[in-house]
C-alpha cells in the first residue's frame, strides 16, 4: 500500500496565488470544503510538500459529564516530490470534526475529508461526541502521492473525558483513547492502518468501523465510523466519530445507560514509494493545510570556460566563459583560490577577461551570478602557464668575428645553429659580406640547421636571426668549402706582349678552345694551376712546374714573383710545351709562324713530349702583375670551372 494509488478524476477549484520570498516560492492551500489544482511552473522539477490533516472535535458536556474529550490531532507529513513543468497536482485539505453540539438532537458532524459523526442523542439535553476530523491528500493527475489521518472525536465516560485517537503521519493512526486510571478501555474505537479501516468502539452500542474502502478520488475518502448512539432516556452522552484518511479509524461505542462512551480512533496516512526526505511532523489541531513549496523556477544554465592557446608568461592569457543559454544577463566572476581576477558583464553570453598568469600550474573558476530569468552556475578548468623566454645562441659572435665552419667541396655536412628559448624560435638568414650569393648551390638552411654538400670552394658569410614572440637572436657565420686534392693542372696562356688581351684556357685535359698562335721570335707566358676534381684551384701560393718544349730551341724561364712561365719561340713550326707539377702533368700546343725579319733556321728534330705525370702543388706567387685566372675570381667565393678562352 506503499506506491502510488490511482483515483477518478476530480472537479477542482484553482488554487491560491503563489508568493515568492528570497529565492523561494511557497502555495498554501488553506481548509475550503473542495479540491483544489496547482500547475507545476517552468523550470520546477522538485517540491516539498507539508501535508496535515484536521483533528477531531471535542465533546461537549452537560451537568452530569463536566468533563470535555478533547479531538485527537491530525496527521502531518513533510516529504520531497519529483515533479515535472506543466504537471497537475490537486490539494484536497482536510477539515476538523465539529465540536460536540450540547442541548441538540443534532450529532457534531466530522469534518471535511472522510471525518466520522458522532452519535446521536435521544434527548437534546445529552452531551455529546466530537466529529472525526477529515484527512488531507495531495494527487498528480490521477495517483495519490501524500495522505495524512484525521484526528478521532473525543467523548465522556461519567465525569471524565476520553480523548481521540491522533491520525497518522506516514501509516497507521492511533485507536481512541480511556479515561484516565482505567485499566481496560473497549469502548473508544481503534486506528485505521495502512491496508485496513480501524474497528468500531465495543460495549451495549457498537461504533461503526470505517470504510472498507480507501481514499478512492479527490472526492471519495477513506471514512471514519461514526459513533454510536445514546437510546436511552438517561441524561448521558454519545461517543465520538473516527477520523478520516487513506482508511477511516473506527467510531466509539457506549453502554446502555451511555454513561461510559468511547472516542474515535484516528484515520492512517500514506507516503507513495516516489517520495524521498519523508519525516512525520508533530499533529496538527483545528482545520487541515498543504503547504508546497519550490525554489524559485530560473532557466538552469550552463558555463564553459576556457583559456587561450598556449599561455605563458610573457604575454596575458585570454579566460573566456561562455554562458547557456546566451539570453543569460548579468556578469561572470573569474577567482584564483580566494582571489578575485575581474568581473566581465556578459555580452552574447560571454565574457572574456585578459590576465596575465605567471609561470605554473592554476585552478580558474568562473561563476555567473545569475538574473532574474537564469540561474546561477559555476565551473573550474585547470591552466597550466609556461615560462616563456627570449631566444640566444651559445656561441657571441658579430660580423667582425663570425663563428666559423668548414666542410670540403663535395663532403656532406650538417651544422647545428638552433638557438635555445620558449616558444620554439623560427628562422631566417640573410647575405653577411659583398657577394649577392647567400649559400653555395647544395647548402640549404632549414630550421636552424645548415646542411647540404656542395662542390664549388670558397667562402660565404650569412647573418642567421632566431625570433619568436620574446625577442629576437643573431649569429654571424663563416661557412668555408675548401677545395679537395688536386687530381689535374690548368693553365692560363697569355701572349708575352704584357698589353695584350688575349687569353687561352688550358683546360685539365689539355683542350683549349682556341688555337694557341705566336709569332717566330715572340713569347707567350703561362700560369699554372693545381685543381681538385671540381676544378677548384687547390692552391694560392707559388706553383713552379717542370717545364719543357718539343722544340729544343724554345727558351723558358720561370718567374717566383709572379708564378708565371716565359717560353720564347725561336723556330717557325708547332710547338708542344709540357707542363708538370709533382705527378701532374698537363701540356698545350702553340702554333708558331714565321716572320720575314728572322732568318729561318733548320728545324730541329721534333722533341717528343714527356707522358703526362701528376706532381704535388708548389707555392703560387701571391701578388702576380696581373690576373692570370680570371676564372677562379667570384667576389669572395670561388668559380667551379674557367670560361672558354677567346
Amino acid at each position: 500500500m506503499t506506491a502510488a494509488l490511482t483515483f477518478a478524476g476530480a472537479v477542482s477549484a484553482q488554487a491560491a496565488d503563489t508568493s515568492c520570498v528570497s529565492g523561494v516560492c511557497t502555495v498554501t492551500f488553506a481548509y475550503s470544503r473542495a479540491a483544489e489544482q496547482w500547475v507545476v511552473p517552468s523550470g520546477v522539477t522538485s517540491v516539498t510538500a507539508t501535508v496535515s490533516a484536521g483533528s477531531g472535535g471535542a465533546s461537549a458536556p452537560n451537568s452530569y459529564q463536566a468533563e470535555t474529550g478533547a479531538g485527537g490531532l491530525g496527521g502531518s507529513v513533510r516529504a520531497t516530490l519529483t515533479v515535472e513543468p506543466g504537471e497537475k497536482l490537486t490539494a484536497v485539505v482536510g477539515g476538523a470534526g465539529k465540536r460536540g453540539v450540547p442541548d441538540s438532537l443534532d450529532p457534531a458532524a466530522g469534518g471535511f475529508g472522510g471525518g466520522g459523526s458522532a452519535g446521536t442523542k435521544a434527548a437534546a439535553q445529552h452531551s455529546s461526541g466530537g466529529g472525526g476530523g477529515g484527512g488531507s491528500f495531495l494527487f498528480s493527475s490521477a495517483s495519490l502521492l501524500l495522505a495524512t489521518g484525521g484526528g478521532g472525536g473525543g467523548s465522556n465516560a461519567g465525569s471524565q473525558a476520553v480523548i481521540g485517537g491522533a491520525g497518522g503521519s506516514t501509516g497507521a493512526g492511533d485507536p481512541g483513547n480511556a479515561p484516565e486510571n482505567a485499566s481496560s478501555w473497549v469502548y473508544s474505537g481503534g486506528g485505521a492502518t495502512s491496508s485496513s479501516p480501524g474497528n468500531g468502539g465495543g460495549g451495549d452500542y457498537l461504533g461503526e468501523a470505517g470504510s472498507n474502502s480507501p481514499a478512492s478520488s479527490s472526492t471519495a475518502f477513506g471514512q471514519g465510523g461514526a459513533g454510536s448512539d445514546n437510546q436511552t432516556a438517561y441524561n448521558y452522552g454519545t461517543a465520538g466519530g473516527g477520523g478520516g484518511g487513506f482508511y477511516g479509524g473506527g467510531g466509539g461505542g457506549s453502554d446502555s445507560p451511555g454513561g461510559q462512551t468511547g472516542s474515535g480512533g484516528g484515520g492512517s496516512g500514506f507516503v507513495a514509494e516516489s517520495a524521498t526526505n519523508v519525516r512525520a511532523l508533530d499533529g496538527n489541531s483545528g482545520n487541515g493545510s498543504i503547504v508546497i513549496t519550490y525554489d524559485d523556477p530560473k532557466d538552469a544554465t550552463t558555463i564553459e570556460l576556457k583559456a587561450s592557446d598556449n599561455p605563458n608568461d610573457a604575454t596575458a592569457t585570454e579566460l573566456t566563459a561562455t554562458v547557456s543559454p546566451a539570453t543569460a544577463t548579468g556578469s561572470v566572476t573569474f577567482t584564483e583560490g580566494s582571489t578575485e581576477l575581474g568581473s566581465i558583464t556578459l555580452a552574447d553570453g560571454t565574457a572574456t577577461l585578459l590576465n596575465f598568469l605567471s609561470a605554473g600550474t592554476h585552478t580558474i573558476t568562473a561563476s555567473y551570478s545569475g538574473d532574474t530569468s537564469h540561474g546561477p552556475s559555476t565551473t573550474s578548468t585547470t591552466v597550466t602557464v609556461t615560462a616563456y623566454t627570449a631566444p640566444s645562441f651559445s656561441t657571441d659572435s658579430s660580423t667582425a668575428e663570425p663563428i666559423e665552419k668548414s666542410a670540403a667541396a663535395g663532403e656532406t655536412f650538417s651544422f647545428d645553429l638552433k638557438a635555445i628559448g620558449t616558444p620554439a624560435p623560427t628562422y631566417s638568414i640573410e647575405n653577411d659580406d659583398t657577394d649577392s650569393t647567400v649559400l653555395p648551390d647544395g647548402v640549404t638552411f632549414t630550421n636552424g640547421i645548415l646542411a647540404g654538400s656542395s662542390t664549388r670552394a670558397g667562402t660565404w658569410k650569412v647573418k642567421v636571426t632566431a625570433t619568436n614572440s620574446v625577442g629576437t637572436a643573431t649569429e654571424y657565420v663563416k661557412l668555408t668549402i675548401a677545395p679537395g686534392t688536386a687530381t689535374a693542372l690548368e693553365a692560363l696562356v697569355s701572349p708575352g706582349d704584357s698589353s695584350s688581351t688575349t687569353r687561352w684556357a688550358v683546360a685539365p685535359d689539355g683542350t683549349v678552345a682556341t688555337t694557341i698562335t705566336a709569332n717566330q721570335g715572340d713569347s707567350i707566358v703561362f700560369d699554372t694551376m693545381p685543381v681538385d676534381q671540381y676544378g677548384n684551384p687547390t692552391t694560392r701560393g707559388n706553383v713552379q712546374p717542370v717545364t719543357t718544349s718539343s722544340v729544343d730551341t724554345d727558351t723558358i724561364t720561370y718567374d717566383p714573383t709572379t708564378n708565371l712561365t716565359t717560353v720564347t719561340f725561336n723556330h717557325a713550326s708547332p710547338h708542344t710545351i709540357t707542363f708538370k707539377v709533382g705527378n701532374l702533368t698537363n701540356s698545350f700546343t702553340v702554333q708558331v709562324t714565321p716572320t720575314s725579319t728572322v732568318t729561318p733556321s733548320p728545324t730541329p728534330p721534333r722533341a717528343r713530349a714527356p707522358p703526362r705525370a701528376r706532381a704535388a702543388p708548389a707555392p703560387r706567387a701571391t701578388s702576380p702583375p696581373r690576373d692570370p685566372h680570371p676564372w677562379h675570381r667570384s667576389a669572395g667565393h670561388s668559380a667551379s670551372s674557367p670560361p672558354a678562352s677567346p
